[in-house]
Parts: structure tokens; sequence; C-alpha cells
């Protein structure tokens, strides 16, 4: 891992060097990173959230991500949510990192608390969605300016 994260912070433009899936595993270790930070790893910087060697998941360290998911975040965050005017979820039904089937669940979380939301689902993967964007730009200001 050290290798590979050195290499990488090594050049000017990393991604731009990276294999597809050279770039899956730094979002990976990025994720690390973020969500289950500890200085004491070298150059990492946090816990791998699986055991390198069998794939394991590390209970202890996975708690930790899950406790950044949206969908189990729902729950202690009921209040905030319902003052929110605009949640809109969207994804394609094909995304490669199944963004899809995370809205389902998020949505039903929402939808069990009485969160209004918004959830879309189109054909199409993670990208090249760009042309909705103006459709929901204006749906989005048009939320916005009704009256709290």
């Amino acid at each position: 891992v050290v290798p590979f994260i050195e290499g990488f912070l090594a050049n000017p433009n990393p991604a731009g060097l990276l294999s597809h899936d050279e770039f899956e595993t730094m979002m990976n270790l990025s994720i690390c990173t973020c969500y289950a930070p500890n200085l004491a790893v070298p150059v990492l910087k946090g816990d791998l959230y699986f055991d390198l060697h069998t794939g394991d998941l590390v209970p202890d360290v996975w708690r930790k991500l899950l406790a950044w998911d949206p969908v189990h975040m729902v729950d202690d965050h009921v209040d905030a949510l319902r003052r929110l005017r605009w949640i809109h979820l969207e994804a394609g039904t094909e995304d490669e990192y199944s963004l899809h089937l995370g809205h389902r669940k998020l949505a039903a979380k929402l939808e069990a608390h009485g969160i209004r939301h918004l959830i879309e689902e189109y054909p199409g993967k993670h990208g090249g969605h760009h042309y909705r964007m103006a459709d929901r730009i204006r749906r989005m200001l048009a939320r916005m300016a009704e009256p709290v």
C-alpha cells in the first residue's frame, strides 16, 4: 500500500496516470484516510477497513465508515433533514457503484420518517448525465423559492 501511495503522490498529475483499477484503489484508500483517520499509519494516515490478505472486513474500522453512511445517519438527523427544502436523489439504473441501490435504501429510510424527498432513476451509468443538469437546477431553484 505504501509504495502505491508514494508513487501516486510523486507525480504532478497523479490521477491522469492511473489505470482504472489503480484509480479505484486510490479512491478506496482515500476512504480510509477520510473516515478512519489514524496518523500513526505511515503514508495512508488511516486504518484499512479490510484485511489485505483475506479481504475480510475489520469490524471496528468498518463501523467507523458506516457511521458516515447517509442511510445510517438518517435516524440521528431527522429534525435537520425535515428542515431541508430540497433532497433530490438521482442515479443511473446501471450505476457502476450501485448508487441507485443506495438511493433506494436512503429513500425508504426518509419515507419512514416522513421526510420530503425526490428519488429519480434514469437509464445510464455513474457519469454522462450532464444533459439532466439544467432541469435539476431549475427544479431545485423553484423549490428553494417556495415560502418556508
